[in-house]
């Protein structure tokens, strides 16, 4: 028996159902993927936990999707890995939680949003596991094939980072939907794979690769083969890549924007663009945006009650435009030029935001603010910016998913390993916002930036909350969303819909929708060739690259407010030599890098006329918890936000007492913190900075990458430098965010300006 989902419902149903017999829902079918040393051996047919019943072995069905799971107090060092890398959940599945295994008695993992396609189309429900790369490569375009590389080359320094980019080199775990690469399990290995072996199973792929990238995969696999090329000149050239093919791809745009009062609220807060009631259709192509500018939509959810959320719900969007039509009306810009546009408008909507709150002299829960969600469809590129917990779903024949992470308590715990994400959501404070546009300076923010290669039809939903609470989308989707991909009825009719069904359902907000509909024209031109010849790209180790690079286009015109321009060059596999110009372009997008990600967002409730302040832990590169502006900081000497630092004994040193990350408050107040130890070359990046009433200076650091750990002493090697701990302190991992008081860091620390991935770890950016 599987019980409905519907809150008033909850009624048991025969497994073989479509809708509650009773309340006449959905039924909504979670699938969950089993990992550990004995998921293989389930039995068909059992039960774990009184609740998940195993469908095939590793495969179970949640009995009682609506309830949540009973919390994990001791998560395997298994889950950890899917926890750190969380923001890359676009591939990897998030732990849902952890049963005890009826043969040995040992943790089992259980995931969900594995990469598991439903059967709808029979009267057995089940799920099957997604094709694996191998067995889709042969049948698939060359716009699909070097999508999956891509997100591989992304993948490969955060999994390294965690000891699991093995995974990337097991064909069983690596599997492809659509033009997405999704892991069903992370894999741990002792043994850190280099490029070259991703080379030789890249190699392999070669015979079957599409003629219009064949030579220029040939090139490239031969170049991480002789280990001539860096992580970063690997994901630099096949973005270029990306760029280069997509850029005469078609694609045909229908979009619709609604935003409702709903049936309780007393004004409408959110806002739409463009304005609620429109319905548009383009065909859009990369190098003809100057004749068919790109579609902008945005939705925001203001918040502030009667202060002023519907003001900054729309001064949001007025400034968010104000910045993106001219890029939108710009031919052939590149993948940087866009991530960095789309950053510079979110910041720039979150200063004039921020002024207006400190002109109007409103203060703490006074400020109004709003939450962004942002789509520009650039030929067959579709850019996703987002801030707040509004949220984006990409729907499927078989899957809706959710592509943002919502900026709140519970996301933030769960990406530092606090606990599992279903379980955070049940901790008090668990959706209070840590970032939201107009709450403070824009170094505290970090917008989220995201590029999807448009291959295949596809649906795309932007929504407040009036719609995504109580999970309404994933309950109603299959119905109400699914046919749509196929392009039955009109976005226009269905975001209507939707406005009706969330004021039914929910009812309790304001609630604005916005669809998207893409899909291929008959007569989209043939794609290009792409040359296999060696061109001038930084591939050595130390290069970097970062989707917030300022770059120049390739159209040969400029782009107003983004620099110049150089003239159109020809995709080719990156090169080993180094050159000084290239140097340069490093520096100065590290200088860029610095001003953009700077701190976090000040905790502030999203949804309740008469918010909370809630003291959470600092937060991971997902949406970091920083000390709002105003609270007294000061300036830190020499050391400024974006510094590498390195950690080192001097003279001066005391004896390790203070050498500790303070997990547990911004910056710690109390005694009952979790604590973390920086021993002798952890690197770290300064984060933020704030004096406390006492007069206390604190530095908030996050980890970028730590030593390995070292070997028993001998009498032929010296023993670890690292400060004492007396207490057996944890190490400290990559990712980890906490403080520590200035006065602890300056004797032990020193400035590094070495760049390289291996240096910098997790504080590689990760936007592309």
């Amino acid at each position: 028996m599987i019980h409905c989902s519907n809150p008033a419902c909850r009624v048991a149903n025969e497994r073989d159902r479509d809708m509650c017999k009773s309340c006449h829902w959905p039924l909504v079918r979670r699938y969950l993927w089993a990992i550990g040393s004995t998921a293989s051996a389930l039995e068909v047919g059992t039960v774990l936990a009184s609740r998940y019943e195993v469908i095939k072995p590793s495969l179970l069905l949640d009995l009682d999707p609506a309830e949540s799971p009973l919390p994990v107090e001791n998560p395997a060092a298994i889950a950890l890995p899917f926890l750190h890398l969380a923001p890359f959940h676009r591939s990897i599945p998030r732990p849902f939680t952890q049963v005890v295994s009826p043969h040995s008695g040992e943790p089992l993992l259980l995931l969900e949003d594995a990469p598991l396609k439903p059967n709808f189309d029979t009267a057995q429900h089940s799920a099957t596991p997604m094709p694996t790369l191998p067995e889709a490569w042969p049948h698939q375009s060359a716009l699909h094939q070097l999508s999956w590389l891509w997100q591989i080359a992304r993948l490969w320094q955060p999994l390294r980072d965690e000891s699991v980019a093995t995974s990337l080199l097991l064909w069983n775990l690596v599997r492809v939907d659509g033009e997405d690469v999704r892991l069903l399990s992370l894999q741990h290995s002792d043994a850190s794979p280099s490029l070259a072996d991703l080379g030789q199973r890249w190699r392999a792929l070669l015979p079957k690769s599409a003629p219009e990238i064949r030579s220029y995969l040939t090139a490239l696999t031969e170049q991480l083969m002789a280990q001539t090329l860096s992580a970063e000149g690997l994901l630099q050239s096949l973005t270029h890549a990306l760029e280069t093919l997509t850029a005469t791809a078609t694609r045909s745009v229908e979009f619709a924007t609604f935003s409702d009062q709903g049936p309780t609220r007393q004004r409408n807060e959110d806002a739409c663009y463009p304005p609620s009631g429109t319905v548009d259709h383009r065909i859009v192509q990369a190098q003809h945006a100057a004749q068919t500018p790109a579609p902008i939509i945005v939705v925001c959810d203001g918040i502030g009650g009667h202060q002023g959320g519907d003001v900054a719900s729309n001064l949001a969007i007025e400034v968010v435009t104000r910045v993106l039509n001219p890029l939108a009306a710009t031919p052939n810009l590149t993948h940087a030029v866009l991530v960095e546009g789309l950053q510079r408008a979110v910041l720039e909507a979150n200063r004039v935001l921020s002024a207006r709150n400190d002109q109007d002299q409103r203060r703490a829960r006074d400020r109004m603010g709003t939450t962004l969600v942002v789509v520009v469809v650039y030929g067959a590129r579709l850019y996703l910016a987002h801030l707040g917990d509004s949220r984006a779903y990409r729907i499927r024949p078989h899957s809706c998913r959710q592509l943002t992470l919502d900026d709140d308590v519970a996301a933030r715990d769960s990406r530092l390993g606090y606990r599992f994400y279903r379980d955070a959501l049940g901790q008090s404070g668990a959706g209070a916002l840590v970032q939201a546009l107009g709450m403070g300076d824009s170094q505290f923010l970090h917008p989220t930036v995201e590029m999807y290669p448009l291959i295949e039809d596809g649906l795309f939903l932007l929504c407040s909350d009036g719609l995504s609470d109580n999970d309404l989308v994933e309950r109603l989707w299959q119905t109400e969303l699914r046919s749509a991909v196929q392009g039955s009825g009109s976005v226009e009719a269905l975001g209507k819909r939707l406005i009706r069904l969330a004021n039914t359902h929910n009812g309790h907000d304001n609630v604005t929708v916005s669809l998207i509909r893409v899909t291929t024209p008959a007569s989209s031109p043939p794609l290009p060739t792409l040359s296999a010849d060696i061109g001038n790209w930084e591939a050595a180790t130390g290069s970097s690259v970062g989707a917030t690079a300022i770059a120049p286009t390739r159209s040969g015109t400029s782009v107003p407010g983004l620099g110049s321009t150089v003239p159109p060059q020809t995709v080719r596999p990156p090169r080993s030599r180094r050159n000084s110009t290239g140097g340069i372009l490093r520096l100065l997008w590290l200088l860029l890098l610095v001003g953009i990600l700077g701190g976090g967002g000040w905790l502030w409730r999203s949804r309740n006329s008469t918010p909370e302040t809630v003291t959470s832990p600092p937060s991971g590169s997902l949406s970091p918890d920083a000390v709002p502006p105003g609270t007294g900081a000061r300036p830190l000497g020499e050391l400024a936000v974006g510094d590498v630092l390195q950690i080192q004994v001097l003279p001066e040193a005391s004896n390790g007492a203070e050498a500790h990350l303070l997990l547990g408050a911004t910056p710690p107040g109390a005694e009952a913190v979790m604590r973390r130890s920086l021993p002798v070359g952890t690197v770290v990046e300064v984060m933020t900075r704030q004096t406390t009433p006492d007069d206390e200076q604190w530095v908030q650091l996050r980890v970028c990458q730590v030593p390995a750990l070292s070997p028993e002493p001998t009498p032929d090697t010296a023993p670890d430098a690292s400060p004492p701990s007396a207490d057996m302190t944890p190490r400290a991992q990559p990712g980890d965010e906490g403080w520590i008081r200035d006065r602890a860091l300056r004797p032990i620390a020193r400035q590094t300006l070495d760049t390289s991935p291996t240096q910098q770890g997790m504080c590689m950016d990760t936007a592309l």
